[in-house]
């Protein structure tokens, strides 16, 4: 679901499932070996891919640019690349998405 790389710079990198057209975006457990996440937005037009953004961005106190989609732009199965500006934000980071699971 997550690995963790601390140079050249701290990030985490996240493999997510995820679910378009939900009621609400949050967080909904796993699916196999991914983290599951709701979204609100539609698939369409990278609505629900900005909304992830966005969510993660949030739930992690990143600005929008630290997220980045790796692979999965049309695919529900995404692996995304956060940056952080410390370690210990990352370590921070780690507690947060374990207690998810």
């Amino acid at each position: 679901i997550f690995n963790f790389q601390f140079f050249p710079m701290p990030a985490l990198f996240l493999s997510v499932y995820a679910q378009p057209g939900a009621k609400k975006t949050d967080f909904a457990g796993k699916f196999d070996s991914f983290l599951k996440i709701r979204l609100k937005a539609a698939a369409k037009e990278g609505k629900a891919n900005a909304e992830l953004q966005r969510f993660l961005a949030d739930f992690f106190h990143l600005p929008k640019s630290a997220v980045v989609l790796l692979k999965g732009e049309t695919a529900r199965h995404k692996q995304l690349r956060l940056n952080f500006s410390s370690e210990l934000d990352l370590q921070h980071a780690q507690k947060k998405i374990t207690a998810l699971l």
